[in-house]
């Protein structure tokens, strides 16, 4: 049996707040992968981080392989994930992919959308199943 060891989140995976540009929407933030990469180095976004918002994410060229609480998807064009706040994801290699990422914080939300959507439910399936495990040499 395999257990899950909780890492120190202060000391191994870095917290991330929401943060957006000057003259963006309050709360919300859209950009293209493209974007992401200029301004987010390729080794920032290898290591797992845990946002305190959401992460939407669709492809609409290549693909992707994105983890989250330790469960790999794999993205292919209209695919979409939902990166809920507090949840630890890591970015795969985004050179092979183009799509959009809509970033926004949970009071961007009404209630009875937040409700339906079950964004307190990080067990709620908002994507593909997870992919199989990446075999090891």
């Amino acid at each position: 049996m395999m257990a899950k060891n909780r890492h120190d989140s202060a000391r191994e995976i870095p917290e991330v707040a929401f943060a957006a540009p000057a003259g963006t929407p309050a709360g919300v933030e859209v950009m293209s992968l493209a974007e992401l990469r200029r301004r987010v180095s390729e080794q920032t976004l290898a290591r797992p981080q845990r946002p305190d918002f959401h992460h939407l994410l669709t492809l609409t060229a290549g693909d992707l392989r994105h983890v989250v609480d330790f469960n790999g998807y794999a993205l292919r064009p209209g695919s979409w994930l939902w990166v809920r706040p507090g949840q630890v994801h890591q970015w795969g290699d985004l050179t092979k992919a183009e799509g959009t990422l809509i970033l926004f914080q949970q009071d961007v939300l009404d209630p009875a959308t937040a409700t339906a959507a079950r964004v307190d439910d990080p067990t709620h399936r908002s994507s593909s199943p997870p992919s199989p495990p990446t075999p090891r040499p």
